[in-house]
């Protein structure tokens, strides 16, 4: 049998995410502030989420809501989005697929900026997939 190819020319990957669910004692605008800031995608248009208009302590009082983004950011060419909560992290690799290779770094960058920009960071969820079409 043959090497394996390192990136198929055409895939089946719709999105590639990430999420992190975390707690801090930080107000959460500005926790939502700080995670928007990263130069990676700071350049990238910023859209409220409908979720931004019910009040911050609501959102919190339930467990439901508590673990959802308020901002959205996505690069032009719409391949990337980042959605940013109070206490909520997602980075969004969307088609085309850029392989693991490209992806890696990218992840490993967005997680260490996350991980050492808010302060008493205690992460409770992360969730690695990848959706299929």
């Amino acid at each position: 049998m043959g090497d394996l190819p390192r990136k198929l020319k055409k895939d089946a990957v719709a999105e590639a995410l990430l999420e992190v669910r975390f707690d801090s004692t930080e107000l959460g605008e500005l926790v939502v502030g700080k995670l928007a800031s990263h130069e990676m995608w700071r350049s990238f248009p910023s859209s409220r989420l409908p979720l931004a208009d019910i009040p911050a302590p609501v959102r919190q009082a339930d467990p439901n809501l508590a673990h959802q983004a308020v901002l959205e950011r996505r690069n032009p060419d719409v391949t990337r989005v980042v959605k940013i909560g109070d206490r909520v992290f997602s980075y969004h690799a969307l088609p085309p697929y850029p392989g693991w290779e490209a992806l890696e770094p990218e992840l490993l960058r967005a997680m260490e900026f996350v991980f050492g920009s808010v302060e008493d960071f205690t992460a409770n969820g992360l969730a690695f997939d990848i959706s299929t079409c």
